[in-house]
């Protein structure tokens, strides 16, 4: 059976991952996942887990080899820490690794990751629960059916209220949060892109101001002629989440995602060029246990047949592209800063395809 150890139990650790595997033992997974999970964190929100299922330590114990295909490690640290973290637990012979969107922060960081896991043999798997989602399996089904038209334009939208954990933390910008989420599933649908324009706006609250934290879009102009536009806001009132692609028929299919942890649907409306509503749909649909499960099922595949394919969008070599789209559009927002409202940024991009062909 399979141990999970958690390296970093803050909120994406706890409240998203171990409530995730907690799930999958409850869909039948407890002949393949020892219950429980050994928590690694050095902050004192550890004194305070009287969870009987949780072990918790401040560092990572080194396994022997033997016992590397029975250990998953999930890395939950803030985003700047992955990179130390993941070398440190290939160091100490963990080699099924699931890390939280972004991988790492930069292009040069991602290369080395790339370069470690083939020394060490290791698999490594980024998050990405969107793509994971059965609604976007959905939407892929219909789009390759053809029966509404070919892919014209994709619209990603996730907005929220982010304020008390962005008051707690430092360092985080606005494309590091639900942006990578958003740019993985614009590359999974319309295939390579070239970034085309970006635009950062500040986090403004009645005493400070958060740099490039308040609200982010992202436009990409797709090699195949598809426009994606990512919009993300930390600082709006109410939750969305959801797909729209508009087919060049003129058709509309949106994929609304479930809001919260809370909720497990989704809901699937199709409306026709006149505006007519032809579909809707509700999705029983948990993306990111689907995403552990997909994640999870490769390691056990894997170790039958080392050549078995990764979980569609979870590989370092496709988060290579977005990591690069990620950087530009950051050195992009920050080149000039306009009043407009907010403190915000717009800038268009004059060049650097993002060549994603290889991978998708």
């Amino acid at each position: 059976m399979l141990r999970v150890i958690i390296m970093g139990y803050g909120f994406a650790g706890r409240s998203l991952h171990h409530r995730c595997l907690s799930k999958m033992l409850q869909l039948g997974w407890n002949n393949v996942l020892k219950p429980g999970v050994v928590a690694i964190d050095k902050q004192s929100l550890l004194a305070n887990i009287t969870d009987v299922d949780v072990i918790c330590q401040t560092e990572l114990t080194p396994i022997p080899n033997e016992q590397a295909d029975y250990r998953v490690l999930h890395v939950c640290s803030p985003p700047q820490y992955h990179f130390d973290n993941i070398k440190t637990a290939l160091e100490c012979g963990y080699r099924q690794i699931i890390v939280e969107k972004p991988a790492v922060s930069t292009q040069e960081e991602l290369r080395q990751l790339i370069a470690l896991e083939r020394f060490y043999e290791a698999k490594i798997l980024v998050v990405a629960n969107w793509v994971s989602s059965a609604a976007v399996t959905e939407v892929v089904r219909l789009l390759e059916s053809q029966e509404y038209g070919n892919l014209k334009q994709i619209t990603v939208v996730q907005n929220k209220s982010r304020f008390m954990r962005s008051r707690q933390r430092s360092g985080e910008h606005v494309f590091d949060i639900e942006m990578p989420h958003q740019v993985a599933l614009a590359l999974f649908l319309g295939g390579p892109a070239e970034l085309e324009e970006a635009r950062v706006e500040d986090m403004i609250m009645p005493d400070k101001a958060i740099p490039n934290l308040g609200i982010g879009d992202l436009t990409l102009s797709h090699v195949n002629g598809v426009k994606s536009e990512l919009r993300s806001s930390l600082v709006h009132t109410a939750r969305e989440r959801y797909l729209e692609v508009v087919t060049e028929l003129g058709y509309k299919i949106r994929a609304a995602f479930p809001s919260g942890g809370d909720d497990s649907y989704s809901r699937l409306l199709i409306t026709s060029p006149l505006g007519h509503d032809i579909a809707n749909k509700l999705l029983f649909d948990d993306p990111l246990t689907l995403c552990f499960i997909n994640a999870y099922q490769y390691f056990i595949r894997s170790q039958q047949s080392p050549d078995t394919d990764k979980p569609l969008g979870m590989d370092l070599s496709f988060n290579e592209y977005k990591v690069e789209i990620l950087e530009q559009a950051k050195r992009l927002a920050s080149t000039t800063k306009t009043e407009i409202g907010f403190q915000g940024t717009t800038l268009k991009n004059h060049g650097a395809t993002v060549n994603a062909s290889t991978v998708l």
